[in-house]
């Protein structure tokens, strides 16, 4: 009897063990499709949904500083407006500028970036940044009218006498597929 009761023993213990690792496989494959799931749903988050860029230079100063994170939406569903902060893509380099001109738009701007006049009525930038650039009195003078042509955007930085934007050749006006998204978080980096 002690033999038979021995018997039992051993192979309710193989039962047990048995249960036990199938149980521990079972949480295991839970915790790596956990992982999977979570792993793929920030590929698509980040890489449909939301971009991050950190900011390197002072041509938006003080809305945003060097060094800042700026988070933004891909989704442009609505449309891009006047006075939006974006981010785009030109040469292979990531810009963040503010939207001053929408397609069709007839945008003059004057030499310091001080004054700007969009479908013949001046705008009001209560956030544009002038310095003094040591060059003496600002260029008060107005620029040749230009007309933004459709799918494309003027952006103009708002710390305008260091920013390089549309009024730079080498920006000029953006085309809306170059854009990659307007900013929806700043992040304050460090000012150390």
């Amino acid at each position: 009897n002690l033999a038979t009761l021995e018997k039992q023993m051993r192979r309710q213990m193989r039962v047990e063990m048995r249960r036990y690792f199938a149980r521990r496989k079972r949480r295991n494959l839970k915790l790596i499709a956990g992982a999977l799931v979570i792993v793929l749903c920030s590929i698509c988050l980040f890489g449909f949904v939301i971009g991050v860029d950190r900011v390197s230079g002072n041509s938006m100063y003080p809305y945003l500083n060097y060094g800042d994170w700026v988070v933004y939406s891909r989704q442009l569903g609505n449309g891009i407006h006047r006075d939006e902060v974006v981010v785009f893509e030109k040469g292979g380099e990531t810009f963040v500028k503010r939207i001053a001109g929408l397609p069709g738009d007839k945008v003059e701007i004057n030499g310091a970036g001080s004054r700007v006049v969009v479908n013949g009525v001046q705008v009001r930038e209560n956030y544009v940044t002038l310095t003094d650039t040591g060059k003496g009195e600002p260029d008060d003078k107005m620029g040749a009218p230009q007309t933004v042509m459709n799918g494309q955007y003027l952006v103009l930085g708002d710390n305008r006498s260091v920013s390089i934007d549309s009024r730079d050749s080498s920006i000029g006006t953006v085309p809306s597929e170059e854009i990659l998204g307007r900013v929806i978080l700043i992040i304050r980096g460090n000012r150390g």
